[in-house]
């Protein structure tokens, strides 16, 4: 649904949503796991003020994912081929899998937490299922019940809660106020960070207009900043 009095386009809240992102990823990457973990290094008063810039940072992170998943949801009912945007999405889940590891793990290969474009995998097949069963409810509860399932068994990033969010988005999707409300109970369970719910104001200011649009460089940036914090993370702290 198309708002004429709204000035935000899709191109729009991709470059607001990388933003979101790159600031929650370099606070985890080179605050949590750099400097809290070299707490011997900084002086008290240097730590306790990091503390406050890594809690701000993480609350601005927090915006994100609901305008990554929401983004998404208009993918899903704009695009012209639906197996073209899977096999996109799953080619960039398995070549950013290494970077966030490293970044986030340490290590090159951990199963314990998966990269974010596994659960939009998750939420884009959850999608797809939805409208495949639209005439069947039972096959709807089958569908939403195995997405869950596959969130859970693959440790993907925002596990069951992601999902959860996704289902709410897709009911609420077509009329941007209910769209917009709808952020409020499908990102409740980040409570603990209430920033995340002034998403909801930036879906809101949505005009519905693709805007300007650079669809590779918003999809490589993901596993492209990644490893550049990780490597930051390197030669600041010569992290093994």
């Amino acid at each position: 649904m198309k708002n004429s009095k709204a000035f935000l386009t899709a191109g729009h809240l991709k470059w607001l949503a990388l933003i979101f992102m790159v600031i929650d990823h370099t606070a985890v990457v080179l605050i949590e796991m750099g400097i809290f973990n070299h707490q011997s290094d900084y002086s008290y008063e240097f730590l306790t003020q990091m503390v406050s810039v890594y809690e701000i940072m993480r609350n601005i992170g927090r915006l994100a994912f609901p305008i990554y998943l929401y983004l998404l949801l208009e993918g899903y009912h704009h695009t012209r081929n639906l197996k073209r945007y899977f096999t996109r999405l799953a080619f960039l889940a398995v070549v950013s899998e290494i970077p966030f590891d490293l970044a986030f793990a340490n290590q090159p290969f951990y199963w314990d937490h998966q990269n974010v474009f596994i659960e939009l995998l998750i939420a884009l097949l959850l999608f797809a299922c939805l409208d495949h069963f639209k005439e069947n409810w039972l096959m709807r509860l089958v569908s939403v019940s195995l997405c869950f399932g596959l969130a859970y068994f693959t440790m993907a990033d925002y596990d069951l809660f992601g999902i959860l969010a996704a289902l709410i988005l897709y009911f609420a999707y077509g009329n941007r106020i209910r769209e917009a409300i709808a952020i409020l109970p499908a990102f409740s369970f980040e409570y603990y960070m209430p920033t995340v719910f002034l998403s909801s104001l930036f879906i809101l200011c949505y005009n519905g207009k693709r805007g300007r649009v650079q669809q590779a460089f918003h999809y490589w940036a993901y596993p492209g900043h990644i490893l550049l914090l990780y490597l930051i993370k390197l030669m600041l702290f010569n992290t093994n």
